[in-house]
């Protein structure tokens, strides 16, 4: 049977779209989502990422609630980017962890016909507040793979939450050169670095799951290059343009290059540094193994 696939505007630029399916703004700026497809007893695939504005979690909310309960068989939500994913915990008193209000408010649309995926999530935590079924599909494999053949190349993982995607990625390019950094966030943007364990070698790849101000990567690549490197590269699943890092990486000169994907769609006009690796096939090839 083959898969109904609708995209809410955050992942239109996939292209992966074979139903019928309106999304847009009522006059004082609502979200209006109008579904045309008949999807009474067929698989349907809703993919959607949930990043700020916070339209593109309503919209995803909207259009899965919409297509369980015009009988759908089943619903499979693929999350290219889970927003809200640093809120995995209560990091200060009174603070919302707002991953798990998100999870909460997904797994109510879905009205128990839903399955989420995710692609390289911040935390591990995240899946643990869906108490429906859930799948992570990883992409630091595919970054790896840019970066084999390059001689003397140290993986970088940039703190303790990166640790196993760091070691994942060396791994990929059979290696042990692996440098673990401590930090303390000072603030949303900026950071201490307090202790580096490894050998630096001239060439190191900081490895993290998404970019945001880009403050944590920027002060590891300065200690980095205190310790030895000479060209630093970055390799990250997101890159969240709305918050600006991307364009404090293109500007500094500790970056050499950038490497990460369209799970959140491109802006036009990167800089050369940046290389972007397209996303669309491996999401097909996903849907196409759904049993």
């Amino acid at each position: 049977m083959q898969k109904i696939i609708l995209s809410t505007n955050s992942s239109k630029h996939f292209g992966l779209d074979n139903g019928d399916v309106e999304i847009g703004r009522f006059p004082e700026g609502e979200v209006s989502v109008v579904l045309s497809e008949d999807v009474f007893g067929k698989e349907v695939v809703v993919i959607g990422s949930t990043e700020p504005p916070a339209e593109n979690l309503i919209e995803l909310s909207f259009l899965i609630h919409k297509v369980g309960g015009d009988g759908a068989e089943k619903v499979t939500a693929i999350i290219p980017y889970f927003g809200y994913s640093r809120g995995d915990r209560e990091a200060k008193k009174g603070e919302v962890a707002s991953a798990r209000v998100v999870a909460e408010m997904l797994q109510a649309t879905g009205g128990g016909k839903l399955e989420v995926v995710f692609i390289d999530l911040h935390s591990p935590k995240i899946s643990a507040f869906f108490a429906i079924p859930s799948k992570e599909i990883s992409l630091v494999g595919d970054l790896a793979k840019k970066f084999i053949g390059r001689k003397d190349l140290t993986v970088v993982a940039p703190d303790s939450g990166a640790r196993h995607r760091a070691e994942k990625f060396a791994k990929t390019l059979d290696t042990d050169r692996i440098v673990y950094i401590e930090k303390e966030r000072l603030s949303p943007d900026r950071v201490e670095i307090k202790e580096i364990t490894g050998e630096v070698g001239r060439k190191a790849v900081i490895v993290d799951d998404m970019v945001q101000t880009g403050g944590t990567i920027l002060e590891v690549a300065e200690k980095l290059k205190e310790h030895g490197a000479e060209k630093i590269f970055v390799a990250a699943s997101h890159m969240i343009y709305s918050a600006g890092g991307w364009k404090r990486l293109a500007e500094s000169d500790l970056i050499s290059k950038v490497v990460t994907t369209d799970t959140i769609k491109p802006l036009s006009g990167l800089p050369e540094k940046f290389e972007i690796i397209p996303i669309a096939q491996i999401i097909r090839g996903y849907i196409a193994s759904l049993k």
